[in-house]
């Protein structure tokens, strides 16, 4: 009896040894369970936030780009495929669906019309990135760059190129190029200058220390001053043998203008 009653013991003994056993390992598996909770279900719950959040704010720019523009429900997908095609352009890096329904949203508010806004949108936010400035700061300045010079939107490459070059080719920045435009582009248009020529002036005047608005406000002063001269300043050049004018009656471009002042 004593002999089986110590046999009884020490597999009972066995028993407990196991539920304890047992009973650490459910522990630790707990803290596992809690942490990757904490790890994973959390960042997971963070990040379907995050897309709820940026889904919402692309549906609201589209809202406002309709409002801005009167589009039609086919030019808002064109608009909505253009913006998610934008975003995933591994050209653009940190440009967002959202960025570039701004940006779109932005050229139309600066006059173009919807079509050209698709035309022009990538080389605004090619611009925006490569000047390190807003997304919709550069789209108000190719917009406008646009609009003086009576460009359609698919010349917003060309724009943009003009401004970037033009800024590494001199001491001015491109937010100076876009000032100068602002400033003298309407005149230049109206005087029947390029936008190349004028571009290539504003950049050889911040060579020498003129930028900005002032240099877009000097040129705009000179080519109205020979559009419209003095009776004094017409005789003059008429004595000098300068021409202002070909024969068709459209005003030289610049550079000719400025090799007869030169000479």
């Amino acid at each position: 009896f004593e002999k089986n009653m110590r046999q009884i013991e020490k597999q009972l003994d066995s028993v407990e040894q196991r539920f304890e056993g047992t009973k650490a390992i459910g522990e630790k598996l707990a803290d596992v369970v809690k942490k990757l909770t904490v790890g994973l279900t959390l960042p997971l719950t963070a990040v379907a936030g995050a897309s709820v959040k940026a889904a919402a704010d692309f549906e609201s720019m589209g809202y406002v780009f309709q409002a801005v523009s009167g589009a039609t429900a086919e030019q808002m997908e064109r608009m909505s495929q253009l913006a998610k095609e934008l975003g995933n352009d591994i050209t653009l890096p940190g440009t967002s669906a959202t960025d570039a329904a701004a940006a779109m949203t932005e050229l139309v508010k600066a006059g173009l019309s919807i079509d050209d806004t698709f035309k022009a949108a990538k080389a605004t936010l090619q611009l925006s990135a490569a000047a390190q400035i807003e997304n919709a700061e550069a789209a108000t300045i190719v917009g406008q760059a646009l609009n003086s010079f009576g460009l359609s939107g698919d010349k917003a490459i060309m724009v943009a190129d003009l401004l970037a070059n033009s800024a590494n080719a001199s001491a001015g920045e491109i937010t100076d190029m876009a000032y100068a435009l602002q400033a003298g582009g309407s005149v230049a248009a109206m005087a029947g200058q390029s936008i190349n020529d004028f571009t290539t002036a504003i950049a050889l005047m911040a060579n020498a220390g003129i930028v900005g608005s002032d240099a877009g406000t000097s040129l705009k002063s000179m080519l109205m001053s020979l559009m419209s001269p003095t009776d004094k300043a017409a005789k003059l050049m008429q004595e000098l043998g300068i021409q202002i004018y070909d024969a068709n009656g459209k005003m030289l471009p610049l550079p000719q203008l400025i090799e007869q002042f030169s000479s």
